[in-house]
């Protein structure tokens, strides 16, 4: 079965629904968006409990976006999938990052 697509859905200025498979080839997409977000104040926050699969590729936009931020503002994952959860706790960019915060809603 194939990967669904990878979708960014606007909540509102600073917050986003993600959905389907974020990996090498799609991260550039988030990863302009938030460089785009990321040079303003304020937190930013995705929805990323439509993530089907994510690698390298959204690890590295997720850690480059904290990294950007640094004192302007927290970068905000809600209820992440199973696998963006692993992923996360795997790697351990959650508590690696101070300004990432995993939040259940």
């Amino acid at each position: 079965m194939p990967e669904e697509p990878f979708a960014i859905e606007e909540l509102d200025e600073r917050s986003f629904r993600l959905s389907g498979s974020l990996d090498v080839p799609t991260g550039g997409m988030l990863t302009e968006l938030l460089d785009m977000l990321s040079r303003s104040e304020g937190d930013i926050t995705l929805d990323m409990s439509g993530v089907t699969f994510m690698d390298s590729g959204g690890l590295r936009a997720l850690i480059q976006a904290c990294m950007d931020l640094g004192a302007k503002g927290d970068l905000r994952v809600v209820n992440p999938s199973g696998q963006v959860r692993h992923l996360l706790g795997l790697t351990k960019v959650e508590g690696g990052c101070p300004n990432l915060r995993v939040v259940e809603a």
